[in-house]
């Protein structure tokens, strides 16, 4: 079996490092040739000794941190700032990226990825909220492949998997509501960060645990959706579900 080439952008991270352990898991499958980290530097100097990469990647400085070697494991090429970003892919040649920066700085890497016709996992949502149209129809025209990663449209693609999108409904998000789905509005004011950080179900990020008290990480999990799947706006609709057992549902036209 070939193994498949991988770069994990966002390796510090909740899905980068469950990426990593999976390769970890099937060294027969995949070989990491790219690694990159915001500002984490023990954590992706430590991944560097493990997994060997072609290129690391900084994109938190623009000069070497002070504990930053001078050589990399394994002789590693090395990169920083945002525009390390693509020379760290350039150098390592991935076939697969996966995407798991967050925010809009992971928009370059997408573009980057299927203008190479290549295999985008992609759970920077920020990607498709901000450029969708552009990044799915330059997909379509280079036939690279975007899979997603997000635990929602995750599980959107695979029910569509075998199945005519002629006969496609719509498509359901689920979202638990956040800490103040019951909070009375009157109160909203007094809402501190420390508040905003507690989801009732989930353990994650700092900026997604906010975006989800607020509800905005579903507005854009909508947008996302939409892109994915080339479904019209009436075509994805939100149910609050505050017990986070089902993640998102499809209905087809025979009900």
């Amino acid at each position: 079996m070939t193994r498949k080439r991988i770069a994990i952008l966002g390796c510090t991270g909740s899905v980068g490092q469950q990426a990593l352990a999976i390769a970890a898991e099937h060294p027969e499958r995949f070989d990491v040739v790219a690694l990159q980290a915001h500002r984490s530097t023990d954590k992706l100097l430590e991944l560097a000794e493990r997994f060997r990469p072609t290129a690391v990647c900084l994109t938190g400085f623009d000069t070497p941190p002070e504990e930053w070697p001078e050589q990399l494991p394994g002789g590693a090429s090395s990169h920083l700032g945002p525009a390390g970003l693509i020379e760290t892919l350039e150098a390592a040649e991935p076939e697969l990226v996966l995407n798991a920066i967050t925010g809009a700085a992971g928009l370059s890497t997408s573009e980057w990825t299927l203008r190479h016709g290549l295999t985008l996992a992609l759970a920077n949502k920020e990607s498709l909220v901000i450029a969708g149209g552009y990044l799915t129809e330059l997909a379509r025209q280079s036939q690279a492949v975007i899979l997603p990663v997000d635990s929602e449209h995750c599980a959107i693609h695979q029910c569509l998997q075998g199945n005519r999108r002629a006969d496609l409904r719509c498509v359901y998000l689920t979202g638990s509501g956040g800490p103040f789905r019951e909070r009375p509005l009157d109160t909203f004011a007094k809402i501190t960060p420390a508040e905003a950080l507690q989801h009732p179900t989930w353990d994650m990020g700092p900026r997604i645990t906010v975006g989800s008290a607020t509800m905005m990480n579903k507005a854009f999990e909508i947008v996302e959706a939409r892109w994915l799947f080339d479904l019209a706006p009436e075509q994805v609709r939100v149910v609050l579900h505050p017990q986070s057992i089902v993640h998102s549902m499809v209905e087809y036209r025979d009900g």
